[in-house]
């Protein structure tokens, strides 16, 4: 995974076989964000996820709908967390590397979903640890192998 890329799924760009969903079941209703998430960790237990590096969804985005899901903040991250907890075994299984992009990846969407729902002050405070985790990051790539 290229560190810089977001690492998010959209519902709406998800193809599944209906096989795989017979296997995995449904998106986890407890979760108030983040469905897609979890459901493409589950799938990617059962069959390999394949990525087409194309646009092939495009929708507007509202930054101040209060009514959108992303922009609920404390919401998402109630929802991360309880993926975390839910994927914990899997997540042990990681090198340092994948480590690092999981936390990387994580303040960065915290540093997006605090500007788009108007929280610029929170934002601040996932600045630093994202700053630290993309230099890590950084450092990781170049290390390469030798952090697996």
């Amino acid at each position: 995974m290229d560190t810089n890329d977001s690492c998010y799924i959209l519902t709406s760009e998800l193809m599944v076989r209906r096989e795989i969903i017979d296997k995995i079941g449904y998106f986890d209703e407890e979760l108030q964000a983040a469905q897609e998430w979890d459901f493409s960790i589950r799938a990617a237990q059962v069959s390999p996820l394949l990525r087409i590096n194309e646009t092939m969804v495009l929708y507007r985005v509202f930054k101040n709908d209060s009514c959108r899901i992303s922009n609920r903040l404390n919401r998402w991250k109630t929802s991360i967390q309880h993926i975390y907890k839910k994927h914990r075994e899997l997540y042990s299984y990681l090198n340092l590397r994948e480590k690092i992009e999981v936390k990387h990846n994580f303040y960065s969407q915290a540093v997006m979903r605090c500007s788009n729902s108007g929280k610029h002050l929170l934002r601040l405070g996932y600045m630093i640890p994202l700053r630290f985790y993309r230099i890590l990051a950084r450092v990781s790539e170049l290390l390469g192998s030798h952090l697996r």
